[in-house]
């Protein structure tokens, strides 16, 4: 009996969340009235912490974040992910990494990367050229047009850095058999 209370319970709780999203979907994005009075850009709060390492030339420049600023920082994330969750430009400090970027110093993707995503990504994504840099929808279409060509070059990238490794890891151990 207690069990079957609790379920109604839940039930109506459940339907109450449900009620209460459908709500939540109606209502305006706050942001929306940002976007007309700034149209497709936004300004750098001063005083607030800024994410600097996933940051743009024209960001650290103008101070504004766009959307092409957006597609520099998904370049930033896809070097995230092919390095493990590695902090970009972790040897550096926060102070150097604006000037690096501005030089045009762009971090480098690990060797497990499909060689045609890491040069996608240095050719458009981070161009220092914001008019040149492919839009997120351009970045989309490349992907879907060679996301069979990426997967084949991620998987022999594996399956070569797996062999290395068993290679390597046969070599010592027979070199520790031999030397006993």
């Amino acid at each position: 009996m207690r069990n079957a209370k609790r379920e109604s319970e839940s039930a109506k709780k459940g339907e109450i969340c449900e009620s209460e999203t459908r709500k939540r979907k109606r209502k305006p994005i706050p942001e929306l009235p940002l976007l007309r009075k700034h149209g497709p850009s936004k300004p750098v709060e001063t005083g607030k912490p800024v994410p600097i390492r996933w940051l743009s030339p024209e960001t650290m420049r103008e101070r504004t974040f766009t959307p092409k600023s957006d597609t520099w920082a998904y370049g930033v994330l896809c070097w995230e992910i092919f390095s493990n969750a590695q902090q970009p430009y972790q040897f550096m400090s926060n102070n150097d990494v604006a000037p690096m970027v501005l030089r045009g110093t762009r971090l480098r993707f690990p060797n497990v990367t499909p060689p045609p995503f890491a040069e996608f990504i240095r050719a458009n994504v981070w161009t220092a050229d914001d008019v040149r840099r492919y839009s997120m929808r351009d970045v989309l279409a490349w992907i879907e047009q060679h996301i069979d060509e990426l997967i084949d070059d991620t998987t022999a990238s594996r399956h070569d850095t797996t062999t290395a490794t068993t290679t390597r890891n046969r070599g010592s151990r027979q070199g520790s058999r031999t030397g006993s």
